[in-house]
């Protein structure tokens, strides 16, 4: 769970920088501006979840790899990554977890995360239904996935 919390401050920053971007049109940036606020939702029900321990964003650094804000095709690209990684390490967690509510709240996460990814794919021109059976992530995937964003050079 403080993966996925973290996972989703990650989420959080990434569209928060891509709603400031001015590569993209003004409703591309409004959609991302209402995806951050769905990545703090997650964040915050997590935090219920987890407790005083939740990480937040002074925590860490967040960062992500130089240029990608500089164009819209790299923004989508990145984008898919990180919501990508989400979606995995939601799967994951639903798998994993024995307790009902903690499992039902992170397989509604990765529903609710997945489509960012349709919607992404979408804007890279691509079709979303090919997306029909995301993988899982074990956390180890998950940590290696996410830990470059923690103290990347953007």
């Amino acid at each position: 769970l403080r993966l996925g919390a973290s996972a989703e401050l990650i989420a959080a920053a990434f569209c928060g920088r891509a709603a400031r971007s001015r590569v993209l049109d003004q409703a591309e940036r409004r959609r991302f501006a209402e995806a951050r606020l769905a990545d703090r939702r997650h964040h915050e029900r997590l935090a219920v979840a987890i407790g005083p321990d939740v990480p937040v964003e002074r925590d860490f650094s967040i960062g992500f790899p130089t240029g990608t804000f500089a164009s819209r095709p790299r923004i989508i690209e990145v984008g898919l990554r990180v919501k990508h990684t989400i979606v995995g390490l939601n799967l994951g967690a639903a798998a994993a977890i024995g307790e009902g509510r903690l499992r039902a709240l992170v397989a509604r996460i990765a529903a609710a995360e997945m489509t960012h990814v349709a919607h992404l794919t979408s804007l890279a021109g691509r079709s979303a239904l090919r997306e029909a059976l995301p993988r899982a992530l074990e956390q180890e995937q998950e940590t290696e996935r996410v830990a470059p964003l923690w103290n990347a050079g953007e």
